[in-house]
């Protein structure tokens, strides 16, 4: 397995099954952008249906996906990333990029979204600069990637469980120092008596 797979040509076909009959993974060095990252592969199958035995690859964002039978049964094997429902959804509407002058490096991009929870939905834009927060999570525009089929939108995902902790700590200094100056002033008063 890799965690940043390069497809090459496979040069020797024996005891492969489907996608790795053709394709083998070799390892790349890993993008700086976890996002860009392309994770694969390699396993044996056995116990399977006799013409199911073999070596198999799986590969992120390749819709090859091995097929393996065993007593009447199908199973379709799938490699992707954890995905986790929200309790809401978001529609990316529209990216857009800044650049630098005379350049083709970025200066600025952002991602206007739709929001929808329930019944209610309203839009917003998503910059460098400017996180959505809603119930607990915080989307930050980290980056986009260019693709031949177009421009897409990488936002990372914060479940901000603790998010109330630093407001209760600093309620709590608050306290103590309030209480602090209290006990100190009484002192004071005492001892000018």
């Amino acid at each position: 397995s890799c965690a940043n797979c390069q497809p090459v040509m496979n040069q020797n076909a024996e005891g492969k099954k489907g996608f790795a009959q053709k394709v083998s993974l070799a390892p790349k060095s890993p993008e700086k952008e976890n996002e860009a990252n392309m994770a694969g592969i390699t396993f044996r199958v056995s116990g399977a249906d006799e013409k199911d035995n073999g070596i198999y690859i799986a590969v992120e964002e390749i819709p090859m996906y091995p097929e393996i039978h065993k007593d009447g049964a199908t199973y379709i094997l799938k490699m992707g990333r954890a995905q986790h429902i929200l309790p809401f959804s978001i529609t990316l509407d529209k990216f857009t990029r800044d650049l630098h002058p005379g350049t083709e490096m970025a200066r600025g991009f952002s991602s206007h979204i739709t929001l929808k929870d329930g019944e209610a939905s309203w839009p917003y834009t998503i910059s460098m600069n400017s996180p959505l927060r809603y119930k607990g999570y915080t989307f930050y525009q980290s980056s986009f990637s260019i693709r031949p089929d177009g421009e897409f939108s990488i936002l990372s995902v914060v479940q901000n469980k603790g998010r109330v902790f630093p407001y209760i700590a600093s309620a709590v200094l608050f306290a103590g120092l309030l209480t602090h100056l209290l006990i100190r002033s009484r002192t004071r008063k005492r001892e000018m008596r």
